[in-house]
Formats: C-alpha cells, sequence, structure tokens
C-alpha cells in the first residue's frame, strides 16, 4: 500500500522537522522552556529504548507470518512504539509552548500510530504504551516538575 507508506514517511517527517524547529524557537523567544523540551523527550526515549530492548516483545509480523506492509528490518523491541512515542512527545512539548499547534501535532501522532498499526509494525498495545508514555513522561517533565 504506497498511500499508507507514503502517509508514514510523511508524518514521521513533519516530526523530525518539527521537533528542532521548537528547540530553535525556545532559545530565541521561551528560554525557560528549552531544556525541558529537550531533557524529558531524551530522558523518555531512553527510557522507552532500554524497555524494548529488555522486554523484547515480538511484531506482528513475527507472530503472524504475514509479511508488514512497511518495510522494517530486525525483529523483536516491539513494545512501546519509539515512533509513537516521539511523535506524542514532541506534540507534548509543542503543546505546552504553542497550543493550536500542539493539538494539531496530537491528531497526527494518532495517525503516526494508525500507521504503524495498519502497515503491520506494531500492535495496538504497542501504539497505546508509547502514547502513554509520551503523556506520562509529558505531563510529569513538561507541567509539573517545570
Amino acid at each position: 500500500m504506497k498511500w499508507l507508506d507514503s502517509a508514514d514517511k510523511a508524518l514521521t517527517l513533519i516530526f523530525v522537522v518539527l521537533y528542532p524547529l521548537l528547540l530553535i524557537l525556545l532559545l530565541f523567544f521561551a528560554r525557560e522552556l528549552f531544556l525541558p523540551s529537550l531533557i524529558v523527550p531524551a530522558l523518555g526515549f531512553v527510557a522507552v529504548s532500554v524497555f524494548r530492548s529488555l522486554y523484547n516483545a515480538p511484531r506482528p509480523y513475527e507472530v503472524t507470518g504475514q509479511a508488514p506492509l512497511l518495510h522494517r528490518e530486525g525483529s523483536g523491541k516491539s513494545f512501546p512504539s519509539r515512533h509513537t512515542y516521539s511523535a506524542f512527545i514532541i506534540a507534548l512539548c509543542w503543546l505546552r509552548y504553542l497550543p493550536p499547534v500542539g493539538i494539531i501535532l496530537l491528531i497526527l501522532a494518532c495517525g503516526v500510530a494508525f500507521c504503524r498499526v495498519a502497515g503491520g509494525l506494531h500492535f495496538l498495545r504497542d501504539v497505546v504504551g508509547g502514547a502513554l508514555v509520551a503523556l506520562v513522561f509529558g505531563i510529569v517533565g513538561l507541567w509539573i516538575i517545570y
């Protein structure tokens, strides 16, 4: 499904571009949010990565034997989804700085999660887990601590 692959790549690219843009904007216009917006996502990303390696959950194509619609090499490390975590935590950083953009990005983050499940790379639990980790890190790190 070419549309699914294109959507997955486009959504991922949006977050890859908008995160550094946010950090640049914060340096100039909201320095107090710069470090939290850098440190909180990084800590969560490391936590997700370490947990994935230790837990090493199989991916849908390993369990079902069906080839995924989206390309991925390797196996395991399915839970939680790092793509989904990253999209949601970036959206939350934007939400803290510029709520209208953050809301749009939260909707797009749901699109990332959909693509990962529809593409056969993750189970629903994987993307929900990634989103929940982002919400916990985001709320605690961006609103409660900072």
